[in-house]
């Protein structure tokens, strides 16, 4: 069987390697003369892959997987780009077709297999299409059918992104493809990190619904955390094609919050065993540092924002911006202080916190729409008016934490406000940048890219932090815990 399956990957690679020859040297497709060695270097690299997907190994099987996943996409590319060349659609069919057959008998032998298979590739196309690394072409526009020029040769002359370096584009006259080591290697692993993490949340919920929560629950919370890793992987995807040396932190940051998602799950939650850290970051919720920090806000935001506009800080959008979510975290402390200090009768049901945090939500965002911001950027008692709005949305959305009775739906209304900022701040970002058009012409389109960056940068951590805390609270039964002194398994105290 193992020989079978390497004899089948090098049959794929010698017709990957006919495809190649064919397409340098029959004359099918134009080339320009600097980008043969980049062409050259992507045949080589396919003419690998299904070697090395068919090499027999346990501790490759997982990425055995999605290699051959890569190598069905591949295939079926050069296939679409010789779809109007008989000789070189042929080439490439054989390799698709083994590589179909052959995953189809190693690998979709299960329900969740096929899941997976799908999600990938779902995640991958979805990923290429939102960077505009694929972007569509009209029919007929171009005069040729098939052409590959260096990438740098085809974009202003301002440079190229670090993630492009050496890449090639692909025109037809369907649609233009940027390929290069860059980005293929990032969307091949974010999307299988991706396929992984949503396979293990949904099994590790499913396995831990028992007494202490619903159905309904679960499925809020799978949800819930299933979109914080998709925003998290968002940005690096719309970024790709930015032209900013923030974009190397920025990816470090969620990809790197991917990989620890992962490690999570698979070490810790799928084995019954919370987080420790998070468990002490709850202990320490409960203390009088807390409170000191949720105190904080008051003296803090309000000298903030007076310095701020004495300096002349208002005509930035960051600034302006920034307020309005300074204010409405100052709004979410003040019923979280009193229900500490004094406290106050809770909601059993789910009805009023549901209202709550759906009105909140509109007072906080209804100052972003284009006329209001100018209205509140042109006229001091407007500006005034958007900061006691912003405050009475941080306040209902605090009423509704510090009122609710379970502690399950609190985990949850942490999760989507904290979710809430990174999200808006990926559609600002994908609007200014790929869609190009500016939001608020009264700041421009610059700072409104640079606000999005900076505002997921900083939400992300508290995003992750959340979705994990609810993940860790599935791990343990639903009693008070304790966390041993140099381990991360809770146990009851």
């Amino acid at each position: 069987m193992a020989a079978r399956n390497i004899l089948a990957g090098g049959i794929s690679s010698f017709f990957i390697l006919l495809y190649m020859v064919v397409v340098l040297n029959v004359g099918y497709v134009y080339i320009d003369q600097f980008a043969r060695q980049e062409v050259i270097m992507a045949f080589i690299v396919a003419m690998a892959l299904p070697v090395l997907a068919m090499i027999p190994s346990r501790r490759l099987g997982k990425a055995q997987f999605y290699l051959e996943l890569v190598v069905l996409l591949y295939t079926y590319e050069m296939a679409m780009l010789a779809i109007q060349k008989p000789v070189l659609l042929f080439i490439a069919l054989v390799p698709f077709i083994i590589n179909l057959l052959l995953f189809q008998s190693r690998f979709l032998t299960t329900g969740r297999q096929k899941y997976k298979a799908v999600t990938f590739v779902a995640l991958l196309v979805f990923m290429y299409f939102v960077s505009s690394v694929i972007k569509v072409e009209i029919p007929g526009v171009r005069g040729y059918e098939f052409a590959i020029a260096l990438y740098d040769d085809n974009i202003s002359p301002q440079g190229i992104q670090f993630i492009m370096t050496g890449a090639i584009t692909l025109f037809t006259k369907l649609f233009v493809i940027d390929l290069s080591v860059g980005d293929f290697l990032l969307f091949i692993t974010i999307s299988a990190i991706l396929t992984e993490n949503y396979s293990m949340i949904f099994t590790y919920l499913k396995s831990r619904n028992k007494g202490m929560v619903n159905t309904t629950l679960s499925g809020a919370v799978t949800a819930l955390s299933c979109q914080c890793e998709s925003l998290a992987a968002a940005f690096p995807t719309v970024i790709v094609l930015l032209l900013s040396v923030i974009i190397v932190p920025l990816m470090v940051e969620t990809v790197g919050s991917i990989i620890l998602t992962s490690f999570l799950l698979s070490r810790l939650y799928l084995r019954g065993r919370g987080w420790g850290f998070v468990h002490r970051v709850e202990e320490w919720s409960r203390g009088n540092g807390f409170l000191k920090v949720m105190i904080l806000p008051y003296l803090v935001v309000p000298l903030f924002e007076t310095f701020g506009i004495f300096l002349g800080f208002l005509n930035i959008f960051m600034f302006f911006a920034g307020i309005n979510f300074l204010m409405f975290f100052t709004g979410i402390s003040i019923p979280v202080v009193i229900k500490r200090v004094v406290g106050f009768r809770g909601f059993s049901s789910r009805l009023p916190l549901i209202g709550l945090t759906a009105l909140s939500a509109f007072l906080m965002y209804v100052w972003f729409l284009p006329s209001l911001t100018l209205v509140a950027y042109t006229s001091p008692a407007y500006f005034a008016v958007m900061n006691l709005s912003t405050v009475a949305s941080g306040f209902l959305s605090g009423v509704a934490y510090a009122s609710t009775r379970s502690h399950e739906n609190r985990r949850l209304l942490l999760e989507f406000i904290t979710m809430m900022e990174s999200m808006f701040a990926i559609i600002v970002f994908y609007i200014s940048v790929v869609g190009r058009y500016t939001i608020w012409p009264e700041f421009g389109l610059l700072q409104a890219t640079e606000f999005a960056i900076a505002m997921f940068g900083v939400t992300l951590p508290f995003m992750w932090m959340s979705t994990h805390m609810t993940l860790s609270d599935y791990a343990v039964d639903d009693t008070p815990t304790k966390v041993r002194s140099g381990r991360n398994d809770a146990v009851k105290a």
